[in-house]
């Protein structure tokens, strides 16, 4: 009797989860557009999160989407996708890489602001809406050094020896 093949994996390694509470439209926007490109609202905001901070390589499913199928990000009341999103809880739980999770904390810390609020604003300017963001407004994301090699949390001190 032959077994039955597993399924591939869906390990995806290490990640960590980040929840942001964006204004309700935004959620909504973030909640319709992860539905109709049928990827889960928490890989698609890391994915968001991923191509944010550099780490194009850690992108997982919107890799080679094409999102330009997509409706514009304004809202509609007369869009069903988009009045099923808005009916959804107003808050976006992002799973992220281990590494994106590390840059979003270092930034968030070095700005002085939530992860939270943090994420809240890269997805406010992500479906075009930079008018509600509630934080990143007030600095200069140029002017900081916002380098990708934050320390990771497995990282220790080195032995002495």
């Amino acid at each position: 009797m032959e077994m039955p093949r597993r399924h591939r994996s869906t390990y995806k390694g290490d990640r960590a989860q980040i929840m942001a509470l964006p204004d309700p439209v935004v959620c909504a926007l973030v909640r319709e557009r992860a539905a109709l490109l049928h990827v889960g609202v928490a890989q698609y905001a890391g994915d968001v999160l991923s191509e944010h901070v550099g780490l194009d390589h850690l992108v997982r499913e919107l890799h080679g989407l094409d999102l330009g199928n997509l409706p514009p990000a304004v809202p509609d009341s007369g869009r069903p996708s988009y009045v099923e999103a808005l009916e959804a809880p107003s808050f976006v739980k992002a799973i992220a890489p281990r590494e994106v999770y590390n840059v979003i904390r270092t930034r968030a810390t070095m700005l002085g602001i939530s992860m939270g609020r943090y994420v809240g604003d890269v997805l406010c300017v992500h479906v075009g809406m930079p008018e509600l963001m509630t934080d990143l407004y007030r600095f200069d994301l140029n002017e900081l050094d916002l380098t990708v090699d934050a320390p990771g949390r497995s990282e220790g001190l080195p032995l002495a020896i």
